[in-house]
């Protein structure tokens, strides 16, 4: 009979530590849509998400794909996350999110969140000098379920326990200038809403998640990058054509590569500021690239 009792009480326990993993942050389902402004003004939405799961050096981890148009299809694998306690770790697949990475998830599992902190405590921004001192720790309801809230200081920003932040990567992405910026429209999990920001009546959809597409093997270099006058894009796959974009989506240069490795933009386009580089190989599979143009 205490053998019986034990194991329950076991059970329960288990019940609850992996309840309460899956509140720290979630690990599928879950989409970001974020809005893009240039001087305040609005110019396009992206979206997080993600679907399913690898196991990397022995851990399993989610995936995370990102949305860059709203009329695409097209996702791009950009990286991983995994839980430890009230931990959660971030490792990119290269140097972007959307904006340029900080170095500290390139490749490795970064701390991206600590849901353990308590007010006073400190943690490394790494698009900041020095550390983030939590202001506050407080409880908001979202989805019907009250949820842990940590407020930093000045250019902290603020956690959700559930969802993150309300800018995914707030805090670790270069911004290119201070005319850009990137917030937090609607968060959903499993297609329910958990969160619209009250000046919006609706949550963008971008895209089809079941339409999300692995990142291919092929070896795709664009440098330098940040650009001022040329870029090379290099490839282990031929090249067809070369595209870049603004941030708003008008094409801007386009040109042939009849099959090349290797091509230079002889004259990038203006104005300065964030580009993408849409890749097209004599195979027919297309990778889109971002460019920063000085």
């Amino acid at each position: 009979m205490k053998t019986q009792i034990i194991t329950i009480l076991i059970c329960i326990l288990f019940a609850n530590t992996t309840t309460h993993a899956q509140e720290v942050f979630p690990l599928s389902g879950a989409k970001w849509t974020e809005e893009i402004t240039y001087m305040g003004i609005p110019q396009q939405y992206i979206s997080y998400v993600l679907q399913g799961d690898t196991v990397i050096d022995g851990i399993q981890r989610a995936k995370l794909y990102i949305f860059y148009s709203p009329n695409s299809a097209d996702s791009y694998l950009i990286g991983f996350f995994h839980i430890q306690g009230n931990s959660v770790f971030f490792r990119s697949l290269n140097n972007f999110a959307y904006y340029p990475i900080c170095s500290d998830y390139y490749l490795q599992d970064g701390l991206f969140f600590d849901f353990s902190l308590l007010e006073g405590d400190s943690f490394e921004n790494c698009t900041y000098p020095g550390m983030s001192i939590v202001s506050s720790v407080d409880s908001i309801e979202l989805g019907g379920i009250n949820r842990k809230s940590i407020t930093f200081g000045i250019n902290g920003g603020q956690w959700t326990e559930g969802i993150g932040s309300l800018d995914l990567f707030y805090g670790k992405e270069w911004i290119p200038t201070g005319f850009y910026g990137k917030h937090l429209v609607c968060f959903t999990l499993n297609d329910e809403l958990i969160y619209l920001d009250p000046r919006y009546s609706k949550c963008p959809v971008l895209g089809n998640a079941t339409t999300i597409l692995e990142t291919k093997n092929n070896q795709l270099t664009i440098f330098p990058n940040p650009a001022k006058s040329t870029v090379t894009v290099q490839s282990d796959h031929s090249l067809k054509r070369l595209q870049i974009y603004d941030i708003s989506g008008t094409l801007l240069h386009e040109q042939s590569c009849n099959g090349e490795l290797q091509t230079t933009i002889q004259k990038l386009p203006h104005p300065p500021g964030m580009h993408f580089v849409k890749i097209t190989l004599q195979s027919g599979d297309v990778y889109t690239k971002k460019l920063i143009i000085q």
